[in-house]
């Protein structure tokens, strides 16, 4: 790519984070929790299903355990499939465990936003200045000539 187009896209990315964030700043509504509509609700079997799907077709899934797992099996200790097989299980229930803890640590959040505008209009001002300086860095950031 020539160097003018990526400042052009540098800049057309920066001037979307200033837009959004001037947006959040000066949005009339308060912006609570309780204005977030509800998502149609699913089963916790069609919930994994697709979120295991969408780990099984992910490509950076595969090279993570190609990649990392190899060093921790030993060919002389017993068969690799059944290693193999048992740090990929193992990690699975870290991952479930820790991704658990973040899923209830944002319950626990939402529960105790909802309904409270004041904590949402800060939140909507804080986040609302954030995407301003993230723009106007984005801005002043010049892009390596290759």
């Amino acid at each position: 790519m020539e160097f003018t187009t990526i400042w052009l896209f540098v800049m057309v990315g920066a001037a979307y984070l200033i837009y959004l964030g001037c947006k959040t700043l000066f949005s009339a509504k308060g912006g609570t929790a309780a204005d977030v509509p509800e998502p149609p609700r699913k089963k916790l079997g069609t919930i994994f299903c697709e979120s295991a799907l969408v780990e099984v077709m992910n490509p950076k899934t595969a090279l993570f355990f190609l990649a990392f797992f190899p060093q921790f099996i030993s060919p002389a200790a017993a068969s690799v499939s059944v290693q193999f097989l048992l740090l990929g299980a193992l990690f699975l229930v870290m991952a479930l465990m820790s991704d658990g803890l973040y899923a209830l640590l944002a319950a626990v959040i939402r529960e105790r936003l909802a309904g409270r505008s004041a904590r949402a209009k800060v939140l909507n001002r804080i986040t609302g200045y954030f995407y301003i300086v993230l723009g106007v860095f984005s801005a002043f950031a010049s892009p390596s000539k290759p």
